[in-house]
């Protein structure tokens, strides 16, 4: 037989070979579309039930990594390894914060690591501190989130996205349910400082891409650190950050 009919009749193994990987290439696409589709029903359903209005960018962030979450989960369930994703800076106009926490259970103390960047990579503000009396890891990423935000509202700074890898953090902040927990309260802090800042919003990341801050947070719980700053890096971490943001 010949044409194409007859080549799958004569080679059955051939053809569905052929159709396995065609799916296999449509995959992300449908994935991709489906996520688009969720996307602008929860931002018509926000809308139309809360009042509230999210920018493109922020719609388009949260898209991104929602597609990032998933290709990751699918390669974990696949090879048991997910594959690296390096950081990248904001689109031009925005700030991006990295955020993280350190936490040392015995002697309940935590450390607070955040790098503030522009669309260029440059380092412009951050955080180096140790903090007490800390309960939980997840509140330590809680005072991160805070203390980066106080940041950027001090000078006036928006829009920024505040990037962490503590999910439970990003989740809370972006939902209207309360905590009178220790952690609840830190979120509410969270949710009044970025009503002072124009689509700026909190975003899910992994711990690889947020190696620096991570590295960042530890030196402060291990040598008690405390610096703050906007503009020049200070001098005893100049080498450190330079190191971290430019392997």
């Amino acid at each position: 037989m010949k044409g194409s009919v007859g080549q799958c009749l004569d080679s059955p193994t051939k053809a569905s070979a052929s159709t396995r990987r065609r799916l296999r290439n449509t995959k992300p696409r449908i994935s991709l579309l489906l996520v688009m589709i969720w996307a602008g029903w929860k931002e018509r359903n926000s809308r139309l039930w809360d009042n509230k209005v999210n920018s493109l960018n922020k719609v388009f962030y949260q898209v991104r990594s929602f597609i990032l979450l998933l290709r990751s989960v699918t390669q974990k369930k696949m090879c048991r390894r997910r594959v690296f994703k390096p950081w990248t800076p904001p689109l031009v106009g925005w700030l991006k914060a990295n955020i993280d926490g350190a936490f040392q259970v015995e002697m309940k103390q935590g450390g607070i690591g955040v790098l503030l960047r522009d669309s260029d990579g440059h380092v412009v503000g951050g955080i180096c501190m140790k903090v007490d009396t800390i309960a939980s890891p997840d509140t330590v990423e809680a005072l991160a989130g805070r203390a980066a935000c106080e940041l950027a509202a001090e000078f006036n700074l928006s829009p920024v996205i505040f990037e962490s890898d503590c999910l439970k953090l990003v989740k809370t902040c972006s939902s209207s349910v309360e905590d009178d927990s220790t952690f609840g309260q830190v979120v509410a802090d969270i949710k009044d400082e970025l009503s002072t800042m124009p689509r700026s919003f909190f975003l899910h990341i992994f711990r690889e891409t947020n190696s620096a801050v991570d590295k960042l947070a530890k030196l402060a719980l291990r040598l008690g650190f405390f610096f703050r700053w906007f503009g020049s890096v200070p001098t005893e971490l100049g080498g450190l950050v330079s190191s971290l943001c430019n392997p």
